[in-house]
C-alpha cells in the first residue's frame, strides 16, 4: 500500500497589476518548489509540519519574476502514523523503496522533482538510500533532488546500541536508546480505560512524563469500536526490525556518491550525540558536504531550535 501523505500549500501568489492600471491583471504564477520531511522513528508526519508550514509561507521572488509557488509534503512512514498496513519484511530497504515508489506520484502531482528532501534521525538514513536509488536510475533527472538534507542521524552502522542510561533515554536525545522504548511498549498491558493510564505506566517504567505522553500518541481506540478501551496502536515488532536494519546499515559510501548528483546537507545538533565526532568528521571531510551545526540543540533539532532551523531552510531552498 502507498504511504499516507498531506501535501501544504503556501500562501495565494499575488495578483499582479498590469502596468498603468490599478485593476489586477492576469495571474501568472512562477514555478512550483516543493521538499519533501520525513520523521524519525515512532514520530508520524505531524512532527515536521510547523517547520514545513513557515517554509511554505515564506514565498520568494526574485527581480522581473512571479513568486514561486511552494508545497511541502509530510509523510508517515511505514509503521507510524496512518502508514500501517505495509507489508514485510520491515527493513530500512524497504522504507526506502517505500519513499521511491512515492515519488512519481509526486512529481506528476506537483510538476517536477523535489527541491529538496529531509530526513530527520532514522527518516534520515531512509532518505540517503532512496536518494541514492533514484541518483543512480534512470529516472534520475526527473526525481532526484536538487538538495538532501539529513538532519542529526548516524549514516554509519552501529550494530550494538545498547548501553544508554536512563537519564539519556529520558532525554531522547540519542535514537538508540529507542530500542529501550520499544521494550518497555511490549510490557504495557494489552488495553487502557483511559490514555493517561499508558502515561502512568510508562513513567513508572522510569520515562519522563514529556516522553511517556509523546508515545501514548499512538494509544487510541480502533475508530470501529467506539466506546471500547483504548490500544497502544503500534506493530512494535515490526518498528523493533526497522531500528535494527537502521543500525546494521552503513550509508557512507552512498552519502559520498550522492555529492556528485544533489547538493547534500548533514545538519546536527550541538547537544545531541546521535553522531559521534569521528562521523561527523569523516563526513564532513567529503569535500562536496555541506555541514550545519545548531549549538542550542539536541536532537529534536526542530523542536529545540526552530527559529535556527527555519532560518537555515529559508536560507538555502530557493
Amino acid at each position: 500500500m502507498a504511504l499516507v501523505y498531506d501535501i501544504l500549500h503556501g500562501k495565494k501568489d499575488p495578483t499582479p497589476m498590469e502596468p498603468g492600471s490599478m485593476q489586477p491583471g492576469p495571474i501568472q504564477p512562477g514555478p512550483t518548489q516543493w521538499a519533501l520531511f520525513v520523521h524519525g522513528i515512532l514520530g508520524t508526519r505531524a512532527n515536521w509540519r510547523s517547520i514545513a508550514r513557515s517554509w511554505v509561507n515564506a514565498q520568494t521572488t526574485g527581480p522581473g519574476t512571479s513568486p514561486a509557488r511552494r508545497a511541502a509534503v509530510l509523510v508517515d512512514l511505514r509503521l507510524h502514523g496512518e502508514s500501517q498496513f505495509q507489508p514485510p519484511p520491515h527493513t530500512l530497504q524497504a522504507a526506502a523503496q517505500d519513499i521511491v515508489d512515492l515519488l512519481p506520484r509526486l512529481q506528476h502531482e506537483l510538476g517536477g522533482p523535489p527541491l529538496a528532501i529531509l530526513g530527520h534521525s532514522f527518516g534520515g538514513k531512509v532518505v540517503t538510500l532512496a536518494t541514492h536509488r533514484v541518483a543512480t536510475s534512470t529516472q534520475a533527472g526527473q526525481l532526484c533532488p536538487k538538495q538532501l538534507w539529513i538532519v542529526d542521524s548516524a549514516l554509519s552502522a552501529n550494530p550494538n546500541p545498547e548501553g544508554a542510561s536512563r537519564d539519556e533515554a529520558n532525554s531522547a536525545t540519542n535514537v538508540s536508546n529507542t530500542s529501550r522504548i520499544l521494550r518497555d511498549l511490549t510490557q504495557l498491558t494489552p488495553t487502557f480505560a483511559r490514555r493517561d493510564d499508558a502515561v502512568t505506566q510508562l513513567v513508572q517504567m522510569g520515562h519522563s512524563t514529556e516522553i511517556a505522553r509523546w508515545l501514548a500518541m499512538n494509544v487510541r481506540r480502533d475508530r470501529a469500536q467506539e466506546g471500547q478501551p483504548f490500544r497502544l496502536q503500534l506493530d512494535v515488532q515490526g518498528i523493533s526490525s526497522l531500528l535494527d536494519d537502521y543500525f546494521r546499515t552503513d550509508l557512507t559510501d552512498a552519502m559520498q556518491e550522492l555529492t556528485q548528483a544533489c547538493q547534500c546537507h548533514l545538519l546536527w545538533g550541538g547537544l545531541s550525540n546521535t553522531v559521534s565526532l569521528l562521523e561527523k568528521q569523516a563526513l564532513g571531510s567529503m569535500g562536496a558536504t555541506h555541514t550545519h551545526t545548531i549549538e542550542n540543540a539536541g536532537h529534536w533539532v526542530h523542536v529545540d531550535a526552530p527559529a535556527e532551523l527555519g532560518a537555515l531552510i529559508q536560507q538555502h531552498w530557493q
